[in-house]
């Protein structure tokens, strides 16, 4: 592991425990949801401040990076681990605890909890996991961004039969910042995938009632 990419993970990781940090001091728990908002934008800001000139270029590149067969690459993937997320599930009978704590908090907060996780996690995310690999962009790096991000979708050894569902669309997202050099690409992506996510949690709501059951992948 070279230098460079040993300041990434670093810097990765310290601007998560910033997120950490920000995220207890402005914990309530009678409102789980409007804490994680604050905490979140509050880190948005910050993040934002200390890579302002990148992000106000690629503010102004979008268009103009903007590749179209890398990003329909990373739609496919989403839907792919979609679809083997819903097989794991029937052939294991068994949901993720990341899965079964995003669907208890939109049941609790609802629209509050819904617009963080599709529009503020996402770019949230992006900036924590990606952005620090703004300046060393290859297959090392790649490799590293993309099981760093996974592996925190796995908290117990139960959800290791989830490491392809949640790689999956780790891998569209960080190949198309890496194509494109534009966080704002991979944002749109995540982005899609969550409000897929939320959409189909609306329809597994819907089915309940008539006794049925649908699986979400986040």
């Amino acid at each position: 592991m070279s230098l460079k990419l040993i300041k990434n993970v670093l810097t990765s990781i310290g601007l998560f425990l910033l997120y950490l940090v920000i995220n207890t001091l402005f914990y309530y728990k009678n409102n789980i949801a409007l804490g994680n908002l604050i905490s979140s934008l509050l880190t948005i800001l910050i993040i934002s401040y200390i890579y302002k000139d990148i992000i106000i270029n690629n503010i102004k590149n979008i268009k103009k990076n903007f590749n179209k067969r890398i990003f329909i690459i990373g739609l496919i993937l989403i839907i792919i681990s979609i679809i083997s997320s819903e097989i794991i599930r029937l052939l294991f009978k068994y949901d993720s605890f990341n899965n079964d704590l995003v669907i208890n908090n939109i049941k609790t907060y609802k629209y509050l909890y819904a617009f963080n996780v599709i529009v503020i996690t996402p770019f949230l995310e992006e900036l924590i996991f990606r952005l620090p690999y703004h300046d060393n962009k290859n297959k090392i790096s790649f490799i590293v961004c993309v099981l760093i991000f996974s592996s925190l979708h796995i908290t117990n050894l139960k959800d290791l039969i989830y490491i392809i569902p949640y790689l999956l669309p780790v891998i569209g997202l960080t190949l198309n910042y890496y194509k494109t050099d534009n966080i704002f690409i991979s944002y749109l992506l995540h982005l899609i995938n969550n409000l897929i996510s939320v959409l189909l949690l609306i329809w597994w709501w819907y089915e309940k009632e008539k006794n049925k059951w649908i699986y979400i992948w986040n």
